[in-house]
């Protein structure tokens, strides 16, 4: 908006009212917001100056306007301080996608009563466009399919494929995905056609199977598309082919039936892509069941019975199967009984820590989930029915964390219990006795870092790594401070540039194992470290 206009009075108006600023004696703060292709002005972008730091605890002031035609935004009657410019709008992006945003993207702006601010830039980045058809073999459009596009990106320390977005065919069997970050991506379709076993019409013996562009069912063999910022992908056409669908066959229980609460799943074990789910349907007989419309590939049956009278008389059983060429029969299911944890926790450490407000967490392998345990004020503790299988034991949330997991005389490693097998009396000791990181980011010239992305990793070959990450970012004075950290041996890093979550994947860490400080955190303890920033920018 230009400044003294009718649209920039209108904000100086809504921002005094919210936020009690005079227009009178408060900093100005001018500019325009323009793309980063050819520096073309981008109107109606909102544009966002939060305070970073305030004094005696002050909530920060925030700051809204919106650009005009030409791209220009004038804020009037700010209070002094140091300001965080963030421009925003739909069909752009802040920042390249492939890592995070940092202050090299929007330097802080400082605002004084008397010295306005002016000629303020803040670039966005345009969204791209992929778009296409789904054609069948006979080159005819498959209408009403899903579309999406994948991205690889770290996955709980892992390079797996995740999907971004995901849109259905229209009836000339064409797809069009915007508002897409700039970026490299696959593209899959995939049929919703809808088949029937019972029905006036047979079971065709084919179906279209799911494809990547250009028409390949394995991601490996597949094109790789860059979508440039701003530009539109065209004529990404996806040709989906026949493929024989099998059955899997088996029987139930004796006395198990479909009327029983009895329920079949299949479930894809397809590594480095959590995303691709099988399509099937399941028919049950007197005494069996049949999954049919299964493509080839890995998976598991899993199976669960309820007592519509006894629920707690539940059920589970799993089995893997490999579908290649053929029907695979005598897939006969065999069930466990549901199991309950019971035990015991006690609390270690000076922490006060409030039992009933502290439930324990079970956290089960795969395909199986997770369930809480709430603990009474004696510390006794039972859980829900469970599936059989392994759980990890810990505390939802960060009131407190796990010690160490006893049966009887034996302590589990990891904190893991066999709910099926375990005998003997359980009990986890708990504390709230958590330690405490704190430093310094600086640059090779000794200045301190903003925005830089501070990962405190924990010993890796322990299962429960995950739940003992933290990450944050700096503040303009390049200091970061972790708390509620379970005490044991961590390695710090800070990062500029680098790609969201990839700091945990150790082979990515490798080459910078230099630039890490090692900490050891002590239980109520309080450690100081010095970092200097990792930069990965382009």
């Amino acid at each position: 908006m230009r400044n003294g206009g009718a649209g920039a009075f209108a904000c100086q108006l809504a921002l005094a009212a919210a936020l009690f600023a005079s227009a009178q004696t408060g900093g100005t703060v001018q500019g325009r917001v323009i793309s980063s292709l050819q520096g073309e002005p981008v109107a109606n972008a909102l544009v966002t100056l939060r305070e970073l730091q305030t004094s005696g605890g002050a909530p920060p002031q925030t700051y809204i306007c919106q650009t005009g035609p030409d791209g220009r935004f004038s804020i009037a009657g700010m209070a002094p301080g140091i300001y965080d410019p963030r421009p925003s709008k739909q069909g752009f992006e802040t920042h390249p996608p492939e890592r995070y945003a940092t202050a090299h993207d929007f330097p802080p702006v400082t605002v004084e009563a008397d010295k306005p601010v002016t000629g303020l830039e803040l670039r966005l980045i345009p969204d791209s466009v992929i778009a296409g058809r789904l054609l069948d073999g006979d080159g005819d459009p498959v209408r009403n399919a899903e579309v999406e596009v994948q991205q690889y990106a770290y996955i709980a320390g892992k390079r797996q494929l995740r999907t971004m977005h995901q849109v259905q065919t229209n009836d000339r069997g064409e797809y069009r995905i915007y508002y897409l970050a700039p970026g490299r991506y696959y593209v899959h379709g995939e049929s919703n056609e809808r088949r029937y076993m019972n029905g006036p019409v047979p079971l065709p013996a084919l179906s279209l199977a799911g494809a990547y562009y250009p028409g390949v069912t394995e991601v490996s063999r597949a094109t790789e598309l860059q979508a440039q910022p701003g530009a539109e992908l065209d004529g990404i056409d996806i040709h989906l082919l026949p493929e024989k669908r099998y059955s899997i066959r088996g029987k139930l229980p004796a006395g198990e039936t479909a009327n029983n609460g009895h329920g079949v799943r299949l479930e894809a074990r397809t590594p480095g892509n959590a995303n691709r789910q099988p399509r099937y349907s399941v028919n049950f007989t007197r005494d069996g069941y049949e999954i049919w419309d299964v493509a080839p590939g890995s998976y598991v049956v899993i199976e669960d019975s309820v007592n519509r009278s006894h629920p707690e008389e539940r059920l589970y059983g799993r089995q893997q199967v490999d579908v290649i060429d053929h029907d695979v029969d005598g897939v006969d299911l065999t069930y466990s009984p549901a199991v309950q944890v019971k035990g015991v926790v006690k609390v270690a450490g000076a922490a006060p820590l409030d039992l009933e407000k502290t439930p324990l967490l079970l956290r089960g392998d795969e395909f199986i989930g997770q369930q809480q345990a709430k603990i009474a004020p004696d510390g006794t503790f039972a859980s829900p029915r469970l599936a059989p299988g392994n759980y990890q034991l810990g505390i939802a949330g960060r009131s407190a964390y796990v010690k160490s997991v006893r049966l009887g005389d034996r302590e589990l490693p990891d904190r893991r219990i066999d709910a099926e097998h375990a005998v003997g009396e359980l009990t986890v000791l708990v504390s709230a006795d958590f330690g405490h990181v704190e430093g310094t980011v600086t640059d090779e010239a000794g200045k301190p870092v903003y925005d830089a992305v501070v990962t405190l990793i924990p010993d890796q070959s322990r299962s429960d790594w995950q739940d003992k990450t933290r990450d944050m970012l700096t503040s303009p004075a390049g200091k970061f401070s972790f708390s509620t950290i379970e005490p044991g041996e961590y390695k710090v890093y800070a990062w500029l540039g680098a790609e969201p979550g990839a700091p945990l994947n150790a082979d990515f860490r490798k080459p910078y194992e230099a630039s890490g400080v090692a900490v050891k955190v002590e239980a109520n303890g309080r450690s100081a470290v010095e970092l200097k920033v990792i930069v990965l920018m382009r």
